[in-house]
């Protein structure tokens, strides 16, 4: 006979539970840092097509009012993240600063990363 079988089954029930909950932790935060991994990796490789200045990415927030249904009181502002704004900076040949938007997502503004550049005078 084992120590687990000691155990009342309430203890066993709490025990399996506690380790189902921290499997789904650990599940979530891996799938975290795996995203951060691949947000990072897209960057980079923006950043190398680009080449003629520095990559600006820009998070556009907005906040939402949020109602309880059952009192139809106002709640507390949350904020989303609906979209971002990705520019390229670069000078021009004057040496002034220079933006020009690239796109919403990575993966748009690297496919659109060679067209802006052949358009620019820098």
């Amino acid at each position: 006979m084992s120590y687990w079988d000691w155990l009342p089954l309430e203890m066993q029930v709490y025990v399996l539970r506690l380790r189902d909950s921290q499997a789904l932790i650990d599940r979530r935060e891996s799938q975290a840092s795996h995203e951060l991994c691949d947000e990072i990796e897209t960057y980079g490789r923006l950043r190398e097509r680009w080449q003629i200045g520095f990559i600006q990415v820009k998070p556009e927030l907005r906040f939402v009012r949020t109602r309880s249904l059952w009192t139809n009181e106002r709640g507390v502002k949350q904020r989303e993240r609906d979209n971002m704004y990705i520019f390229g900076r670069y000078r021009d040949r004057r040496g002034r600063k220079r933006r020009v938007f690239l796109d919403f997502s990575y993966h748009a503004a690297i496919a659109r990363c060679a067209i802006v550049r052949s358009k620019l005078s820098y």
